[in-house]
């Protein structure tokens, strides 16, 4: 009986390292678990619910490129004013083919369909079930109440494998509670009445009835945050053209005048010029 319980333990003891070896490893991405009040009830979501994924890949020799770039702003630099060309882009900054077929190989063996890469290789979206999508990314989908609105984000952090953690940035799309919309809005004196939860436009709008507002969300600096602008010049002294329609200007200017004012921008002289 000793030969056969010696041969058992070492079955199950190479049984136990083949499971640890093959456990995966995971790392987080940029996006984060959305950060809910825990008074607010969430529930799991359908794990037959259809979800579409995006995945932003790192672009490469990110800090080369951010070296280029203010060159490429800066006066009397030899790379001030040059560009490259797509090709030159995608061969030494863009994800590589074979970063590229990692992600889908594994998309694929997770069961996600309808792969698409775009061209410049950065992003790549595919769609599954809310139960596939929680597995591949190690995450989980809840839904709750907002606005009046049953919607569905991940409250944990989305995370890929090891393998893949110097390639995929961020995961988006697997959520529908926080929508892009724009801050133009037409105020209704009417909607605003003295019981209303909420009003209808900001304070700094105009409150004439059927006059666009601009509701501010993100200042000068704001988006010089969101989009990395880093050390690249600020845009002062630049021409800007707004293009549109018509030959009265006066609404455009209107708005101009309000946006400026509503980020605290300096008043700057406007030239009409019409094309036929």
């Amino acid at each position: 009986m000793r030969p056969y319980k010696t041969s058992l333990m070492l079955s199950l003891a190479l049984l136990l390292v083949a499971a640890q070896a093959q456990a995966t490893v995971w790392v987080p991405t940029q996006t984060h678990a959305v950060p809910l009040k825990s008074s607010i009830a969430t529930q799991p979501v359908d794990g037959n619910m259809p979800v579409r994924a995006i995945l932003s890949l790192q672009l490469q020799n990110i800090e080369e490129l951010k070296t280029y770039l203010h060159n490429q702003h800066t006066s009397g630099n030899p790379q001030y004013g040059t560009v490259l060309s797509t090709q030159q882009f995608m061969a030494r900054y863009a994800p590589s083919e074979a970063q590229v077929q990692a992600v889908t190989d594994y998309l694929s063996k997770s069961g996600f369909t309808g792969i698409k890469v775009e061209a410049n290789r950065v992003l790549v979206s595919a769609g599954a079930t809310a139960a596939q999508a929680q597995k591949t990314f190690n995450t989980q989908l809840a839904q709750f109440q907002m606005d009046g609105e049953t919607v569905y984000a991940p409250v944990r952090d989305m995370m890929v494998p090891a393998t893949l953690g110097g390639t995929v940035l961020s995961v988006l799309g697997l959520q529908n509670a926080f929508k892009m919309h724009s801050d133009l809005k037409t105020q209704n004196s009417h909607a605003a009445g003295p019981h209303s939860a909420s009003p209808a436009a900001a304070p700094s709008g105009n409150p004439k009835a059927g006059t666009p507002v601009i509701t501010p969300a993100f200042t000068a600096a704001n988006l010089r945050k969101a989009y990395n602008a880093g050390n690249t010049r600020d845009g002062s002294n630049t021409v800007i053209a707004i293009a549109t329609a018509g030959s009265d200007l006066s609404g455009v200017i209107r708005d101009l005048r309000q946006a400026g004012k509503i980020a605290g921008l300096p008043y700057v002289p406007v030239d009409g010029v019409f094309a036929e």
